[in-house]
């Protein structure tokens, strides 16, 4: 069963962008910062997919750093499989590559089944297999009709913003083939869509519902998830169920900022230690355990350094956040 997506304007690029890429047996690639909810909207299109096998082969793979050169002997061994399983699959890769071609183009000809390899965390795959996929995307045949396609199969790439995706888009024979989906930052209203529609909250007023926004520090889904989780936590709603609405009031802008602050730190298992010499590294100087231990709890006197530190204090728990959540932007 699909996961029930908060439709956004990512939601809807991305489904128009799947769905380009599949009538055309294309390539892309959608990125996106921690948090933004690429794997649910992965999980969601491949299990949408996979609800139709009379419509649709799909090899489903997450990608995993320090695998070696190139990848390429497994992922045809999947291509292979997901086409027909009853195929004898050789050892080597050059027979192997003849294999899929056949069993490409027999499934172009008789099944018409859009095959599809979906790969999530994909910025941890060596230049080399793009290079080596790449071979076997270019693989040709003929439809149904007997019409030429240059391409039999599509490739979906999923992963986190990194400087792999630089460097292949810079590769002649590889970056113009690959269309490309950024996510982008939740809008205002889309903040508010995420805390009504999944985390379940309602607010006081108009203006309340209007300033929640601003107390979103990350604005993507996951940061909408801190504020709504550091909430759920306090004392006045921490034995409420999750199904219970809770009502935002104008008091509770005040201070969720840092109780959002506080449940990041909590949630990403860094000591005050490691916050200190991480927010070292960033060049702040103010930053002592005592200091950040202070700001978190509210004691800190000298606002000036407590929102410098607060700032560096997100930022190290954002960034080392790799947990995405169920609903997505």
């Amino acid at each position: 069963m699909t996961t029930k997506l908060v439709e956004t304007r990512n939601v809807r690029a991305v489904k128009a962008a799947c769905t380009r890429a599949l009538q055309t047996n294309g390539m892309l690639a959608v990125m996106a910062e921690v948090g933004s909810g690429k794997t649910t909207l992965y999980n969601h299109m491949v299990d949408y997919w996979q609800q139709y096998p009379h419509k649709f082969s799909v090899v489903k793979v997450k990608a995993f750093k320090g695998q070696g050169p190139s990848r390429i002997s497994a992922l045809s061994k999947l291509l292979v499989r997901a086409i027909d399983p009853e195929l004898h699959i050789p050892g080597d890769i050059e027979s192997r590559y003849e294999v899929l071609a056949r069993a490409l183009r027999y499934n172009a000809t008789h099944n018409n089944r859009r095959v599809i390899l979906a790969i999530d965390e994909a910025q941890d795959l060596s230049l080399q297999t793009f290079r080596d996929l790449k071979k076997l995307h270019e693989i040709d045949g003929r439809d149904r009709r007997g019409e030429h396609q240059d391409n039999l199969f599509s490739i979906l790439y999923f992963g986190k913003l990194h400087n792999t995706w630089d460097r292949l888009f810079s590769l002649p024979e590889l970056g113009y083939r690959i269309n490309r989906v950024k996510l982008e930052l939740l809008t205002s209203e889309e903040i508010i869509l995420f805390a009504e529609q999944k985390w379940n909250l309602k607010f006081q007023d108009i203006k309340t519902k209007e300033r929640f926004p601003a107390v979103v520090r990350h604005k993507t889904p996951l940061g909408v998830k801190y504020v709504s989780m550091a909430l759920r936590q306090t004392e006045e709603f921490v034995d409420w169920p999750d199904h219970q609405p809770i009502t935002v009031r104008k008091d509770h802008l005040q201070i969720l900022p840092l109780l959002s602050l506080k449940w990041m730190v909590k949630q990403s298992g860094y000591t005050l230690q490691q916050l200190t010499d991480l927010a070292k590294e960033k060049g702040v100087k103010s930053a002592s355990r005592q200091r950040i231990s202070e700001m978190l709890s509210g004691k800190l006197q000298d606002s000036a350094i407590g929102q410098q530190l607060e700032n560096a204090v997100a930022s190290i728990v954002g960034a080392g956040q790799e947990k995405e959540i169920e609903a997505v932007g």
